[in-house]
């Protein structure tokens, strides 16, 4: 399955995400995995993150102030600079959009979390398509993909250690550093 392969999922999941054909849907549509209703989980985790107007403020607001910080030190205060658009845009609304989403510390698990991001989206259909294919018929986009799947393990490891596996964490806060 190209889930394992592209985007590095471990066997396990895989066959986890493969057997729950329940759904997202309160209701089971089909037969529920041996890893339980995976499919409504997620939907459930969007559902209240991204579908309540004061989750969606609080979530704009602070990319908002990310991106102003991200942006802050890079503009000369008293001249005009000439800037080019769209790594700007790709560079600082990526890091402000990752930090609201994840958390800082994604970003600091990988200093060349941009460049390693943007790699592997140029490379993604090739990887799609060639997913069965010898490596070195997409070598950068394989090495981004692995760079980010290391500095990933890496942020989620210190992350669930710092706070995420804590029985005391506490309910209802609306961001932390380490899941965003």
């Amino acid at each position: 399955m190209f889930t394992e392969r592209v985007f590095g999922l471990p066997k396990e999941d895989v066959r986890r995400l493969e057997g729950d054909a329940s759904g997202i849907y309160r209701t089971p549509q089909g037969e529920v995995g041996d890893g339980g209703r995976i499919w409504k989980t997620i939907r459930d985790i969007y559902h209240v993150n991204m579908e309540t107007s004061g989750q969606v403020a609080f979530l704009a607001s602070r990319w908002i102030n990310d991106f102003v910080s991200s942006i802050e030190d890079l503009i000369p205060q008293s001249e005009w600079a000439t800037i080019p658009i769209y790594r700007f845009v790709r560079q600082h609304i990526l890091r402000a959009t990752t930090m609201t989403l994840a958390g800082p510390r994604l970003l600091e698990a990988s200093s060349m979390f941009d460049e390693d991001f943007w790699e592997l989206d140029r490379a993604i259909l090739k990887l799609f398509c060639l997913h069965n294919a010898p490596r070195f018929l997409c070598q950068r986009g394989w090495d981004a993909r692995k760079r980010l799947l290391d500095a990933t393990i890496r942020y989620l490891g210190g992350a669930w250690e710092d706070n995420g596996a804590s029985a005391d964490k506490e309910d209802g806060v609306e961001w932390e550093p380490d899941f965003g």
